[in-house]
């Protein structure tokens, strides 16, 4: 996989309740910090960029080692440097290797797309 190594960290995304102007506040609390991935993005497949079809931004993470047992779909993965800085990746799908945990090739796949949040420091 190509990308870059970076430091990330892992936030549940919690349920709060919704503010006076009617609107739900977010509110995550992290599960895990400083932990060692790699991101590359996903290629769009040549039927979708010949038919100009858009596809949301969506990456693949490798996360290691595999220590990460809560990661779970919907967490919010925030990268602390690189192209993907402080934006916030969903988690869409969380694939764990087939290798025990422990194994200096096991890892931990996520698939992630960017957030509505992505580009906003808040």
């Amino acid at each position: 996989m190509q990308g870059i190594n970076v430091i990330v960290d892992i936030y549940a995304q919690a349920e709060a309740a919704d503010d006076t102007g009617g609107g739900a506040v977010r509110s995550d609390a992290i599960r895990y910090a400083g932990v060692g991935a790699r991101i590359a993005n996903d290629r769009v497949p040549l039927e979708f960029r010949l038919q100009a079809i858009e596809t949301a931004r969506s990456m693949e993470i490798i996360l290691y080692p595999d220590r990460y047992p809560d990661v779970r779909s919907e967490d919010i993965v925030i990268p602390r440097s690189g192209p993907w800085a402080k934006q916030r990746l969903r988690v869409t799908a969380v694939q764990r290797s087939s290798l025990p945990v422990g194994h200096p090739r096991s890892h931990i796949q996520l698939s992630a797309v960017h957030t509505d949040y992505a580009n906003r420091e808040e």
